[in-house]
């Protein structure tokens, strides 16, 4: 008999991000079916940047949060808990309350908008120029609104001050606020008038097919207009016109409907990335070319179809999405799975990242580790910044920074994943699954890891590969042997790579659960194989190769191959001929919870800290040990004074 040649197939690049919308076996090179906690600039999947820890905020309804940045002065990050309104002034460190204003406690959104005072309308009508400050406007849809200017804070109870709504937009030197199907204009250049509108016969508001739902300020031709949404429609005003009297001219065209179909559901999920405004409608992600795209023909170009596998689980509470910009990425925050936003899908523009290398955008897959409610960022003190107020999984609303130079959250090591396509050779023959290769980079510190492989078209990820990476960082070593002189040489220490290698499954022969309910042959034979990669810590993926060998005509099929009458499949591929023969196939989840008892000057705290790996027991408690240890040290960071000497003995 002729011997079998072993295929080699593989990817030495990934720039194409994934794509969850396809078959795995149709899925071509450089692209992934799904990645979690990842990104991918220059074909490389590595950890996603680190979440850093700021504040933990006053616990109960997480309303919102704003960057307010005033004219002269520095940032403040403003939020709402219960009704509360705090603000937490750079370098973001500790917060306090924002005087006595008070909104309702049971309302799901607070809604901010800064705008600049520069005017007064006079009593005739006139404007009075006055020096130019920043006024935070705050609003809940269901209580007078409120302003503060960075010191001074006041409800604003008069009809003719900024009228009570929800959604607002600074445009046009004008503040323009939602209520309902109508909205209204402030004068120019103060957000806390709207007085301009009862010196003319027209009417105070403008009115919508049907009740507002978001604002943004987009520019097309030579226009720039304030767009707003309702839930199926999208109307822009001109906002760029400034004399409130050419408003009512026909040949202005001041109010136009232009997108009759498309509307927008969530408020905080309007963002201009790159020039160009992006927003989540009624159906999926898109953007202003798409939308417009549709006036030449019927069919709505969604951008999020790649995506379907975390877009399938969405919950009810689309309202809650919230986006953000940063750098060439862009960050779509929803209650996938959850009805708080659990994932935050993440598109990178410039997936090459260089200036002579153009490719198409790219998923980098989904994020989790927070539930960010509300996104907040922009140049501040000379550097861009993003920070997300989130209402986390243990019931704690914090204030973390995204994009941080460090590799972990908040010191403790990030769990990724990747999901690979189904590697198939181009063909639909079966072949078998023999081992997988990883080549692995960027390494630092202790690293987690454990590869699962499956067939394309059935059955369960079956762990093929768990082993830990030690690969040291710093300069000096934790040995106790290790004796620092004076004259002693230290070197820096470089991030490490590993090629690492699994286990050939056909010696391990591991168990099969579909075999006899969906095919006759056993598991590692199928038209195509993928693989899922888990681990946590700092690592990069840089390449991947598989072993299959083509299925001679006389293949090895199910032991005691026989029919039955029932046939049962679970959703991660699991399959018996009963109920209960499901539920003996394990799912592997390795879950923990740690406690850090942790004392200072005559404070203590008890911390908790919980996960969930799929690599070992021992990455979830190492993990769920760190969380513990950094949340009992983050509480008696805000309790305890800074000391120098010993804390005990004050007069050291």
């Amino acid at each position: 008999m002729a011997s079998v040649r072993t295929q080699i197939l593989g990817d030495s690049s990934f720039h194409r991000g994934v794509n969850s919308q396809v078959d795995p076996s149709q899925l071509g090179d450089g692209l992934a079916r799904q990645a979690m906690n990842m990104v991918n600039r220059g074909g490389v999947w590595q950890v996603r940047p680190g979440f850093r820890w700021h504040f933990t905020m006053p616990t109960g309804r997480l309303q919102g949060g704003h960057l307010f940045r005033p004219i002269v002065g520095l940032e403040q990050l403003v939020f709402a808990v219960d009704g509360v309104i705090y603000a937490s002034p750079y370098p973001f460190s500790e917060y306090a309350r924002i005087g006595t204003i008070q909104f309702k406690a049971d309302v799901d959104s607070v809604y901010f908008e800064t705008g600049v005072k520069a005017s007064e309308v006079q009593p005739d009508g006139s404007l009075k120029v006055v020096t130019p400050f920043s006024v935070l406007i705050i609003q809940d849809g269901a209580s007078q609104p409120a302003a503060w200017d960075g010191v001074n804070s006041r409800h604003l109870p008069d009809p003719l001050d900024t009228p009570l709504g929800t959604v607002m937009k600074w445009s046009g030197d004008r503040l323009w606020v939602l209520r309902g199907r109508e909205l209204f204009a402030s004068d120019p250049f103060d957000p806390l008038s709207f007085r301009e509108g009862t010196y003319f016969s027209n009417a105070r508001s403008f009115l919508l097919p049907r009740d507002g739902t978001a604002m943004a300020e987009v520019t097309y031709g030579s226009d720039t207009a304030l767009l707003v949404f309702t839930d199926s429609t999208s109307t822009a005003f001109r906002s760029n016109v400034r004399k409130r009297v050419d408003w009512s001219d026909p040949e202005v065209r001041f109010q136009n409907l232009i997108f009759p179909s498309i509307g927008c559901v969530a408020h905080r999920s309007t963002v201009t990335l790159n020039g160009l405004l992006w927003w989540y409608s009624q159906h999926g992600l898109t953007n202003f070319n798409a939308a417009l795209a549709t006036q030449q023909t019927s069919e709505i170009d969604y951008q999020d179809g790649e995506m379907a596998s975390s877009k399938g689980q969405l919950s009810d509470r689309r309202s809650s999405i919230a986006f953000a910009a940063f750098e060439n990425y862009l960050l779509a925050s929803v209650p996938s799975g959850d009805s708080f936003n659990r994932h935050t899908w993440v598109l990178d523009k410039e997936p090459i990242g260089t200036k002579d290398q153009k490719s198409a955008d790219a998923w980098n897959g989904f994020w989790t580790g927070t539930r960010p409610v509300e996104w907040a960022g922009g140049q501040i003190q000379g550097r861009e910044r993003i920070f997300q107020f989130s209402a986390d999984k243990d019931g704690n609303n914090r204030c973390w920074e995204a994009f941080t130079d460090e590799r972990t959250d908040h010191g403790c090591p990030i769990i990724w994943s990747l999901e690979t396509r189904g590697y198939t050779a181009g063909t639909l023959d079966d072949k078998e699954f023999r081992q997988a290769e990883l080549f692995l980079s960027e390494l630092l510190g202790k690293i987690n890891l454990s590869v699962f492989w499956a067939g394309t078209s059935r059955g369960a990820y079956k762990r093929i590969l768990t082993t830990v990476i030690h690969a040291e960082e710093g300069i000096l070593t934790d040995s106790p042997d290790f004796e620092v002189t004076s004259d002693r040489t230290f070197f820096g220490l470089k991030k490490q790579s590993r090629r690492v290698m699994t286990k050939d499954i056909k010696f391990s022969r591991p168990t099969d659960t579909s075999c006899k309910i969906e095919s006759n042959l056993s598991e590692r034979v199928d038209i195509g194989h993928q693989l899922l990669i888990v681990g946590s810590g700092q690592a990069a993926i840089r390449a991947i190769r598989v072993s299959l060998d083509p299925v001679p005509t006389s293949t090895e099929g199910c032991p005691d191959d026989e029919d039955s009458d029932t046939n049962f499949v679970r959703f991660d591929g699991a399959g018996a001929e009963t109920l209960e023969g499901l539920e003996e196939i394990q799912i592997e989840i390795f879950t923990s919870t740690k406690f850090s008892s942790q004392s200072f000057g005559g404070e203590s705290y008890l911390a908790v800290g919980t996960s969930e790996s799929r690599v070992s027991q021992q990455d979830a408690d190492d993990i769920a040990q760190c969380q513990a240890d950094a949340d009992a040290f983050e509480w008696l960071a805000t309790k305890v004074p800074a000391y120098v000497g010993n804390p005990d003995d004050p007069t050291i």
